[in-house]
Parts: structure tokens; sequence; C-alpha cells
């Protein structure tokens, strides 16, 4: 059984783990990779930022000014704490990314015709494809979308997939390379590059398992209490032989689209 849940329970719960949960592995490679692309003082737009992990990074090292959109009051909550909002090249807007197009910005005082880069950093599958669309028609000619996300495959032969019972199963949100290649060809937005990001690192077990006790993938929610507490016992039962420090790997797709 896959349960059906709000996004907000989840990230409400998670919301002051996350940052210490998750790793940011890539981050060294998204920015090297979008150095060239954009130009200093762009606007950076991140849809379903969550707390920003990603992109307050990016802004930071790559000096642009940054927008953060997310309907979760918590995730931003832990953002704000992240950034200097007296620095007014910053803002943070608390609605859907949906709602936020429908309505041009304008509730928020935002030029949308202004924002050079568009970014959704491991939340497509929360969003949709139909955010494509969405998106270009708002879009002016050369900005850029780009999207960091995890394939079907990458998930099933994630450190989870391989590991916790029934993890890449529950996981029916996520799309395959050719997907989300179809969703920038079919709104004229051209993509320019796409690069399989692939990392091991040292893992202590216990954060592993800290990872799945809190929660911190979305997919672990995906699960019924019933079912979780067993494939938790499982999940246990099959790394409780292994070494304390475990060589796990990550992987990401990032693409990157560009209108005409």
């Amino acid at each position: 059984m896959t349960v059906n849940f709000e996004s907000d329970v989840h990230f409400n719960e998670v919301a002051n783990c996350y940052e210490q949960l998750r790793e940011n592995v890539y981050l060294i490679d998204i920015i090297d990779i979008m150095k060239k692309y954009i130009t200093k003082n762009d606007i950076l737009m991140d849809i379903a930022c969550g707390t920003g992990r990603i992109s307050t990074n990016v802004c930071r090292l790559l000096d642009l000014k940054l927008i953060l959109v997310d309907k979760n009051i918590r995730m931003l909550d832990v953002a704000m704490k992240k950034i200097n909002m007296q620095y007014k090249r910053n803002k943070l807007i608390n609605m859907d990314i949906y709602d936020f197009l429908e309505n041009n910005g304008k509730k928020d005082n935002v030029k949308i015709n202004d924002i050079n880069i568009f970014t959704c950093f491991n939340a497509i599958h929360w969003i949709g494809l139909g955010l494509f669309k969405k998106l270009e028609e708002k879009m002016s000619p050369g900005s850029l979308f780009i999207i960091l996300t995890r394939t079907k495959k990458q998930n099933k032969e994630s450190f989870f997939g391989l590991n916790f019972p029934k993890f890449a199963d529950k996981e029916t949100r996520l799309f395959s390379l050719n997907q989300l290649l179809d969703g920038f060809k079919e709104c004229n937005l051209s993509v320019v590059e796409t690069k399989f990001l692939k990392y091991q690192i040292l893992q202590k077990k216990s954060k592993l398992l800290e990872q799945a006790k809190k929660k911190s993938y979305s997919t672990f929610s995906l699960y019924s209490n019933e079912e979780y507490e067993k494939a938790m016992r499982i999940f246990k039962d099959n790394i409780s032989s292994k070494p304390e420090m475990l060589n796990v790997q990550y992987e990401n797709l990032l693409i990157i689209g560009k209108k005409q």
C-alpha cells in the first residue's frame, strides 16, 4: 500500500533536521557547470526551494540575486536563517509555484521577466512536468531552467533503493531521463547541457540509520506506519553486519534548458 500524504506534514516534521541529514556532495559540480551560463548579478529563482540548501550556496559563491519560493513556511524559516534578509537582493516567497506564476508575481512585487535563471533542485517530482509549460510561458528569451533530480533508475540503484525494503517500488513520482527531455522539448526549451553526477563517499552507518529513522527522504512517508516499521526492522538487519563506515553512492541528473 502506498500512502497519499500532504507534503506540509512531511516537511513540517523534517525541516529542522533536513540540512544535517541530507548530503550536498554535488554542490561544487553544479557551480562549475552553472558558471558557464551565468553572469554576476543575475537573478535566480529557486522553485520549491525547501531550506535552500543548494541555491543559497550557489548564489553566495556566484554572487547572484536570489528569490526562494516554497509553500512550506517551516522550510522557508530555515532558509531565512541562512541568508541576510537585510540584503535587498534576497527574497522569500511563501507560495505554491503555480499560484505564483498564475498571478505573474504581482502579489510579491516580482517581475518574472527580470529573472535570468529558474532552478528546481530535487523537487520536480513534487511539482510535476506541468511546470515546464507554465514556466516557459513566463520566461524571457535567453533565460535558463535548471533541474537537478534523481531518475527512477538512479533511485533504484541508490543506497536505500538497494537496502531499504520496497524503497524503489514506493517511489513512483520520479521521472526517466526521456520523460524529462521530452518535457523540455515539448515547450520549446532547448537543452544546452545534460550531466549525470555520480559520487561515492564514506558515510557512517549511524547517519544512514538516522536518515531512515527521521524520514529525511519523503519516500519514507509513502509507507503506512505498519509497513515502515516492518521495513525499518529489515533494514537494520540488512546493514547490521556492515562496517561502521560505508561506501555510499549518490547519483543525480542535471539538465539545463534555455528559452530561445
